[in-house]
Formats: structure tokens, C-alpha cells, sequence
């Protein structure tokens, strides 16, 4: 967690990807997340099929594991009774990993 001003930040990372559970511990009124991960039936960037088969497959498997993991953690954080306001923005093909174009994203709101 970081702190500013008198409020709390979190960025899950790949071991949670939105890190819900963390956030209720805080015991918020409400809590406000945004999906910026894989979803599921997202097909994989167009570039993909330049990368070597190992580390295509890597990757696609990756996809898989965050949003999995990021639906379930959705899904029993909507069961415990703390509102959740989720932001799901349209993102460019590609932009889950793409560090380089954050303040791009903050600025798009």
C-alpha cells in the first residue's frame, strides 16, 4: 500500500490483479476498482504471432490465469456486502502490460 494524504493505494501486481480482499480490510464504505487486466474471450494482441511458440503460449496462459483469478475475486467481493464500483475502460489492443503509456491513461480518465 502507498499512502497519500490520508488515504491508502494498492496495486496488486500479478499475484492479485485486483486486489479486492486487501481493500475490505481497510473496512471501506464503498470501494472503487478498475479492471485494466485480460478478460476472458479477449483475444491475445495482433503482434502475438511474431513471438516464438513458447513464449506465445506463456503469455496466452498468463491471460488466462489473471482473469480468472481477477473474476473470482470479483465475484466474492460482490458476496460481503461492501459496494463495488467497477470501471471497465476501453483499452488499445495490448495495453495491459504497457507501463510506458500510464500517464496516457490517467489522462483518459
Amino acid at each position: 500500500p502507498a499512502d497519500i494524504g490520508n488515504r491508502s493505494f494498492l496495486d496488486g501486481g500479478l499475484r492479485s490483479v485486483l486486489p479486492l480482499e486487501v481493500a475490505r480490510k481497510f473496512r471501506p464504505d464503498w470501494v472503487f476498482g478498475v479492471r485494466v487486466g485480460p478478460v476472458f474471450g479477449e483475444l491475445p494482441p495482433g503482434d502475438v504471432g511474431r513471438l516464438p511458440p513458447l513464449l506465445r503460449t506463456h503469455n496466452f496462459a498468463m491471460r488466462i490465469l489473471m482473469a480468472a483469478q481477477t473474476e473470482r475475486e470479483i465475484e466474492r467481493f460482490r458476496s460481503g456486502g461492501v459496494p463495488l464500483v467497477l470501471v471497465e475502460p476501453e483499452l488499445e489492443e495490448g495495453t495491459t502490460f504497457d507501463v510506458g503509456g500510464a500517464v496516457a491513461y490517467v489522462e483518459a480518465g
